[in-house]
């Protein structure tokens, strides 16, 4: 998944099954979590806005492709 600090086309990813499987494994982590260390949503990855031209276009093989979240927020949320 897409981390925080890397920025550009490599934080593009097809989203597979194996993306799936680690979505259930941070559900089932953060609920050890406490309240104050969890994430909130990026402002700037909002629902029908552009991304960001700092995360650069996604490579031309993954157009039309699903892809993981660029958020960080939903790497633990089934949407």
């Amino acid at each position: 998944m897409a981390t925080g600090g890397l920025l550009g086309a490599e934080n593009f990813r097809r989203f597979t099954p194996e993306s799936l499987a680690t979505i259930k494994k941070c559900i089932m982590a953060k609920r050890d979590l406490p309240p104050s260390e969890k994430l909130r949503p990026q402002l700037d990855l909002q629902a029908c806005q552009k991304v960001p031209a700092l995360y650069g276009n996604p490579p031309v093989e993954l157009i039309g492709e699903p892809l993981e979240d660029l958020d960080p927020y939903y790497h633990d949320h089934k949407v």
